[in-house]
């Protein structure tokens, strides 16, 4: 969890605004949560401070989010709740997911105003579904020549899909045609269903390899492997 935590942290990040009185002011972070399809439970924290806030609304897609049952102290909504436990910290308990891949996005905001003006802000909520990404290949093999291989994805029906390699996600489902451009290496997401991989030729003399991966909700990945010689 805390690993998938990391990396929805980089490619998801939560959202927040202020009115700052004399511009000088950061608006405190709130992080944002990525649960596995059974469900659990797992807390958001605020990094900078809000001081008697309370739940000011919650959004699911879902018509506005109006299942959604907002008090001041606790959110509840049809397969999440999530309650405040001090002025830092926020319970979210998520249900068993047996769907598609589901979000939501709940706003918070201070009582009162501070030096740098009320405070409001909003984090994400992540579950994935039990199905993930397939690809048609789960290793390439390139002589030193290199070359050009292809492979396909199926059940890819998930809005927040990364691709990306090395630490490095791009969003799979937007601005594509997509191209990643290496050393000795490039990549062409072409759409939601196709991806190229170009290798050029080996004259290090040694053997090299690169793992592209999807994320956050898939844990489908394809090693690429080029021979030295």
């Amino acid at each position: 969890m805390k690993r998938l935590f990391l990396i929805f942290c980089l490619v998801v990040l939560c959202s927040c605004n202020q009115e700052p009185i004399d511009g000088t002011c950061d608006p405190p972070a709130i992080s944002g949560l990525l649960f596995h399809p059974q469900g659990g439970i797992d807390t958001a924290t605020s990094y900078g401070g809000y001081y008697y806030f309370y739940f000011s609304g919650a959004f699911t897609g879902v018509e506005s989010g109006e299942l959604c049952e907002v008090k001041p102290e606790k959110v509840e909504c049809p397969w999440f709740s999530a309650v405040k436990t001090n002025d830092s910290k926020i319970l979210v308990s998520v249900k068993q997911n047996d769907t598609e891949i589901r979000s939501a996005t709940v706003n918070i905001k201070e009582n009162s105003e501070g030096e740098c003006g009320k405070y409001s802000a909003s984090f994400k909520i992540i579950q994935c579904s039990p199905d993930s990404i397939k690809v048609s290949k789960e290793e390439l093999l390139f002589s030193a020549e290199g070359g050009i291989d292809s492979i396909t994805v199926s059940n890819n029906n998930s809005f927040q899909s990364y691709f990306g390699y090395d630490g490095l996600y791009i969003p799979y489902s937007f601005h594509l045609p997509y191209v990643i451009e290496s050393s000795w290496f490039t990549i062409r997401v072409l759409d939601r269903e196709k991806i190229i991989f170009s290798i050029s030729k080996n004259e290090t003399g040694e053997e090299r390899y690169l793992i592209a991966k999807f994320k956050p909700c898939a844990s489908s990945e394809v090693k690429i492997t080029q021979s030295a010689e």
